[in-house]
């Protein structure tokens, strides 16, 4: 490599400078220089990726009309071949500049700020890039398309598709991390110092959003990735929609006897479901609204420290988990997309039922009566407390429609509720019944 000339400032810098100090700038120049091939080295393996997506998968599915619509291959593509020409021309310019290095006087900066503008180009790529995996989802559903691909990635030596796509979205983070480097090691009154914090300042900009981008499309990967369990696909995936978390748990039905379901959590929506893995099936859907909230039971004979309630609009229960640890792991998780406590409108939720075996006798405070098989019990369908028929002879309107009558209600939810929620003579009687959930 050919050597240039230092300017005055430097080489008058330098003459005063320690033995220490030379051997500190030598250690910062030797990691420039090293950045520097780092950033040209990784740019020739990228472009070459770009290359081999071009040559190969490009150039045979674009042949392939019957197969992969002009529509569908252009999503699926995007700017990948002006993203490849844009890249190829980069590195020629990086390696032009690399081919007479001067540590001290070569400058690659200004190659980058000439290069910001068009990463407009890969901001675009990027929002388009969760609607071209969703289509290779969905076309590797088709065993010719998969095929196909196998035969493309054995000539490429294992790269799929999909690991080739994705090169410029893992780009642009190589470079914030190469220029950061370069950035640190270069000296203050370097000739590139100016351009370099420039390109920076733009990647990091570009990288901020590209990471959104992607932590969204993550997001809705997670979402698939969870409706493709199902026998029957449910239609989980919305814009805003982010999985959190998903396990095993009992549900209490009314009757005290439990069944075990995989529960996922989202940040506005909790379902749960039977089965096993790939061949689930959906029993319940329940929005995370004002309605929505949990409550700890942190001690109870049968369940230990294990369970907690759920209550909502649709339905309210309690389930219980197999240790103590992940029970507070689900409440701690559930208190975190719960609506703000002073949004709450917990009177819309409904009853929870409290399962029979939990007592043996009406639980009305001034009635003892026993429950037998003639004398059955009851629940109230306000408070969910069991009860016998004599204190169950009462009704109310719906909270949630008036214009429904709900029964049997107890007295001591008659006398508090009805002002508010009188019975209409006219109005449909909904008669007690367990909201079971199916087989």
């Amino acid at each position: 490599m050919g050597c240039m000339q230092q300017t005055p400032a430097l080489s008058l810098k330098n003459a005063f400078e320690s033995k220490e100090d030379k051997e500190e700038r030598q250690r910062r120049a030797d990691k420039r220089t090293a950045a520097i091939k780092e950033l040209i080295e990784t740019e020739k393996t990228y472009v070459n990726g770009l290359d081999i997506c071009l040559r190969t998968y490009y150039e045979r599915l674009s042949a392939e009309t019957k197969l992969v619509s002009a529509k569908d291959f252009k999503v699926i593509f995007n700017d990948l071949k002006t993203i490849h020409q844009l890249n190829d021309t980069f590195l020629t310019d990086l390696n032009a500049v690399y081919a007479n290095f001067d540590n001290d006087q070569t400058r690659i900066g200004d190659q980058f700020v000439k290069f910001c503008p068009y990463f407009r180009m890969y901001q675009n790529y990027c929002n388009n890039y969760d609607a071209a995996t969703e289509l290779l989802t969905r076309y590797n559903e088709k065993q010719s398309f998969v095929n196909l691909c196998m035969e493309i990635r054995d000539e490429t030596k294992g790269k799929t598709l999909q690991s080739l796509l994705i090169l410029p979205i893992q780009r642009l983070p190589r470079y914030k991390m190469c220029l950061t480097e370069i950035l640190k090691n270069t000296e203050n009154n370097h000739p590139d110092m100016t351009d370099l914090r420039r390109a920076l300042e733009a990647v990091e900009e570009t990288t901020t959003l590209i990471n959104e981008r992607m932590k969204e499309h993550t997001a809705r990967q997670q979402v698939r990735e969870i409706e493709s369990r199902f026998s029957v696909r449910p239609s989980l995936l919305k814009p805003h929609r982010k999985f959190i978390r998903e396990g095993l748990m009992k549900k209490v039905d009314k009757t005290g006897k439990s069944r075990e379901y995989m529960f996922f959590l989202f940040n506005d929506m909790l379902c749960y479901a039977s089965g096993e893995n790939k061949t689930l099936k959906m029993h319940q859907e329940i929005l995370i609204d004002e309605a929505f909230y949990v409550t700890d039971v942190p001690h109870h004979d049968q369940y230990n420290d294990c369970a907690f309630e759920f209550y909502s609009s649709v339905k309210s229960f309690i389930v219980y988990c197999n240790e103590s640890r992940v029970k507070h792991q689900w409440l701690s998780d559930l208190q975190s997309v719960v609506k703000d406590g002073k949004l709450l409108k917990r009177e819309l939720s409904a009853p929870l039922m409290v399962p029979d075996d939990w007592s043996d006798e009406c639980q009305m405070k001034d009635c003892d009566t026993k429950f037998t098989m003639i004398n059955r019990r009851h629940h109230c369908r306000y408070c969910g407390k069991l009860i016998c028929k004599s204190c169950g002879k009462y009704k109310l309107a719906s909270r949630v429609n008036k214009d429904r009558v709900v029964k049997p209600v107890c007295k001591q939810c008659f006398y508090q509720y009805n002002a508010q929620y009188p019975a209409n003579a006219n109005a449909k009687e909904e008669e007690e019944h367990e909201q079971v959930d199916s087989e």
